[in-house]
């Protein structure tokens, strides 16, 4: 590849990194929830969900820690303290943004979005080992309402 094709081709990938990387506004999280509905393939409604859920606890936690704009890339980004779904689960709960109950929720929904992005064979919603999953699903305060209503809408698309 010739060093111009290089360059171009960097570009383009730092282009759709930056995308990748945009932050939401609040009409966002609409357009993304009306992405999902539409969604006509189980595992892409699964993916879509749970980032939409990965994404409002990035928000959460941003507010909770004050995290400066500049700061994003310090605490996000790859291989970063919170770079993880897992990590801003573990780190939202340790600071008590939700409870027991939204845990176990955001964790469920972490494995079931784990199991679509990464099953090497068809899965679906009534896929039994999803079904059971889905079924593990606690039901939280009103308060812990973030994970719930989203784990609902995984588990009964």
């Amino acid at each position: 590849m010739s060093v111009k094709k290089q360059k171009g081709f960097s570009g383009q990938l730092n282009a759709l990194r930056k995308l990748a990387r945009t932050e939401a506004e609040m009409q966002h999280f609409g357009d993304f929830n009306e992405q999902i509905r539409s969604e006509k393939n189980d595992r892409g409604a699964a993916i879509l969900a749970a980032t939409n859920v990965e994404i409002a606890l990035r928000y959460a936690l941003v507010r909770r820690l004050t995290v400066k704009e500049d700061q994003h890339g310090l605490f996000f980004g790859s291989g970063s303290p919170l770079s993880t779904f897992d990590q801003k689960i573990r780190i939202a709960y340790a600071l008590e943004i939700f409870g027991q109950k939204t845990k176990i929720n955001l964790d469920l929904v972490r494995e079931i979005r784990n199991a679509f992005a990464h099953a090497h064979i068809p899965i679906t919603f009534e896929t039994d080992q999803v079904k059971d999953v889905c079924k593990l699903k606690s039901l939280a305060s009103s308060a812990e309402s973030l994970s719930s209503s989203f784990a609902a809408r995984m588990c009964h698309h």
